[in-house]
């Protein structure tokens, strides 16, 4: 019994020393693999689909319709239909940054109003509000008149049209929309 008594008392004076204070992980609670965004902007809405690939890397597809309001102090530019390839990365918990390339149906109202395809490198930045975020995405454009088809013409007879910007743009996580009706 003796014996007994020494081996509880040993046991009872090591652990607190030895033993692991943090061994209970826990999990965040938004750390999930897929994350589905509505990104409303002035005439029109984005469906995003992001994908975690790494630790702080997405990669993600979006599609909108309306009228996506987009300009350069020139000219302004209405995507009818936008199709988006992208990898969005987690600067901090408040800012995201994304790369992408678009596609998209356009129609452009200038001194000319005419409408065709737009190819172009997009780079967006969000910064969250509460479960809200809020931003912008410049991108570099590239136009060709005519038929919206899938790449109908080769890409070099695509115009450059200059850098251009999104007004702001709101983007929901479909999660809190959820709340939001329930």
């Amino acid at each position: 019994m003796k014996k007994l008594l020494a081996i509880v008392l040993l046991f009872a004076a090591v652990l607190p020393v030895v033993g692991q204070m943090d061994s209970v992980m826990v999990k965040k609670k938004n750390a999930s693999k897929n994350q589905i965004d509505l990104d409303v902007q002035f005439l029109g809405v984005e469906g995003v689909y992001k994908r975690k690939f790494l630790n702080k890397l997405y990669i993600g597809y979006s599609f909108g319709g309306g009228l996506l309001l987009r300009g350069n102090g020139e000219e302004t530019f209405f995507d009818r239909i936008k199709h988006k390839l992208f990898f969005d990365y987690q600067l901090s918990d408040k800012i995201h940054i994304y790369q992408g390339l678009t596609y998209s149906s356009i129609f452009i109202s200038s001194s000319d109003d005419n409408s065709g395809v737009a190819v172009g490198i997009e780079t967006g930045i969000f910064y969250k509000l509460h479960k809200i975020e809020i931003g912008i995405e410049p991108s570099f454009m590239f136009f060709n008149e005519g038929d919206w088809r899938f790449f109908k013409e080769k890409i070099n007879n695509y115009e450059f049209r200059g850098v251009i910007t999104s007004l702001i743009i709101l983007k929901i996580p479909i999660t809190f929309l959820n709340q939001l009706i329930n």
